[in-house]
């Protein structure tokens, strides 16, 4: 999570936090608060924190203040924040002075404050920078891959050091530039390097140096850009890549640099910066390397094609995925060390994921027990080569994903007609669908409640009209199944006991 200011904590007047020990807490940072009594935490703490307590074990042993301030500062604790009106009615002298000695940041914390409160101003404090983050992030990648999908390294570099405020050049494996933007290399700062691989050898190398030190999310960009210009090399050095094959490619460049568990900090990584500054990179493996080497071999990829109601489920299910229960209690035995999935966020409730074909991803429903907003989403599963796979074929397993049960995971095989691939075919059958269901997004109460009436109606006629059975595969009763079907037909006017008018809802619905 985002580092945060003690200025900040501290301008947060509704804690009511006084500061009485530290300097520059205007630059100065925490990265979490923890509430702790005992009187060595270390072992249970994490470097940066803040720690809370009222000091209970040190009532009758003051003189025991230096020596906890002392276990806190070797343990790397940024600050203390002492609650009183319980044991101490002020903040011991005794302390404050220690937290002086060892530089610790120390506030009183009143007794009207519940430490929860602070620990949760926190939460969502970090939360809200992350989204921010991650949003800028995303734009980002967008960028890049918009370079590289028309142009070519040079492009993807320039776009690349515009966005890292970096000098970015990549290097053949005989030492040649092959592109370069940004400025000369030499910058006294952090310096990061990946592997441009083609089958059997590494052909050349993405570097990539700034200032200052890269944060997380700078290190998933330079990732994304490494698998951008890998593809580019890799494109070049075979000289067949066909539009279908350099759609695949561009898609799942994305994938492979979306939400991926390498956004994650590495608390070792905060030592990062400096001339030989790739240390990170050393510890932990390079998962956009990992999965590009899926490319480069031409194996399989598992497309899995996430739908949930809301957004915020969506973003629930994701994080479970990636980062959760999904990547590390149902990872496969078989490929224990590296499983990880990768995220391309198509809209507020549809994403698509690509992973391992060894890697057996868990129903929603299983996931619910430790994340409760995954059990309406569902999961579509599909096992190809990467190479062609495009819009359409993510459509259908989109649409395939909509029609399941709630909290539910089945695999998709194509088994359309083959007159509905004919060209032109699905392109009427998406005007049909605007047509019909014109009625319920004019008619329903926002945008929300028509997806929701609509997905009503598609799994309604997927279980052959039977009510129980829909009710059943939502998860609702069997009166609202009644009144969101009696609400469809009002705004549509959909005849639902002609055979041909709900053949033809199929179609568009789940087609």
């Amino acid at each position: 999570m985002s580092d945060l200011t003690f200025r900040w904590l501290f301008q947060q007047s509704e804690l009511g936090l006084r500061p009485l020990v530290g300097t520059n807490t205007e630059q100065r940072t925490f990265t979490t608060v923890h509430v702790s009594e005992l009187r060595n935490p270390a072992e249970f703490t994490l470097p940066g924190a803040i720690i809370m307590l009222v000091g209970l074990d040190f009532v009758d042993k003051r003189g025991e203040f230096a020596t906890y301030a002392r276990v806190l500062a070797d343990a790397g604790v940024a600050g203390i924040g002492f609650g009183t009106g319980i044991a101490f009615a002020d903040v011991p002298e005794e302390l404050v002075d220690a937290a002086a000695q060892h530089d610790l940041v120390l506030c009183e914390v009143p007794r009207p404050t519940p430490f929860l409160s602070v620990m949760s101003a926190v939460s969502r404090e970090q939360t809200r920078r992350e989204q921010e983050r991650q949003t800028v992030l995303r734009k980002q990648q967008e960028k890049l891959s918009a370079a590289a999908w028309r142009g070519g390294l040079d492009d993807v570099c320039r776009v690349g050091a515009r966005e890292l405020a970096a000098a970015v050049a990549v290097v053949g494996e005989s030492g040649e530039v092959w592109a370069q933007a940004g400025g000369a290399m030499g910058l006294q700062g952090a310096r990061m390097q990946q592997k441009i691989e083609l089958p059997g050898r590494v052909a050349a190398m993405l570097v990539v140096e700034a200032a200052g030190k890269f944060d997380a999310y700078a290190r998933a960009l330079i990732k994304h850009l490494a698998g951008l210009a890998g593809l580019l090399v890799h494109r070049s050095a075979q000289d067949h890549a066909g539009p279908a094959e350099a759609l695949g490619a561009l898609v799942l460049s994305t994938l492979l640099a979306g939400e991926v568990g390498g956004v994650r900090e590495n608390p070792g990584d905060r030592a990062e910066a400096g001339p030989a500054g790739s240390t990170a990179v050393s510890r932990q493996r390079d998962l956009l390397a990992d999965a590009m080497d899926l490319v480069a071999s031409r194996g399989e990829v598992v497309f899995a094609g996430l739908v949930a109601d809301r957004s915020d489920e969506l973003a629930a299910t994701i994080t479970a995925y990636v980062q959760g229960a999904g990547a590390a209690s149902h990872r496969s035995a078989a490929r224990s060390g590296d499983g990880a999935r990768y995220v391309l966020r198509l809209s507020d409730t549809q994403a698509l994921l690509v992973s391992h074909p060894e890697d057996r991803l868990p129903a929603p429903q299983e996931l619910a027990q430790d994340f409760p907003a995954c059990a309406t989403a569902r999961l579509a599963l599909h096992r190809r080569q990467w190479r062609g796979f495009g819009q359409v074929d993510c459509d259908r397993l989109l649409v395939h994903a909509g029609a399941l049960a709630p909290g539910s995971v089945a695999e998709w095989r194509e088994t359309t007609p083959a007159w509905l691939r004919v060209p032109g075919v699905d392109a009427a059958l998406r005007r049909r669908r605007q047509e019909l269901l014109a009625g319920v997004y004019a008619q329903a109460l926002g945008d929300e409640q028509a997806e929701q009436l609509i997905a009503t109606l598609r799994v309604y006629l997927l279980n052959s009209c039977n009510v129980g059975a829909t009710a059943d595969a939502l998860g609702i009763h069997r009166h609202t199944v009644r009144s969101r079907i009696a609400r469809v037909k009002q705004c549509a006017g959909f005849d639902l006991e002609d055979p041909l008018a709900r053949a033809e809802l199929v179609l568009v619905l789940a087609g």
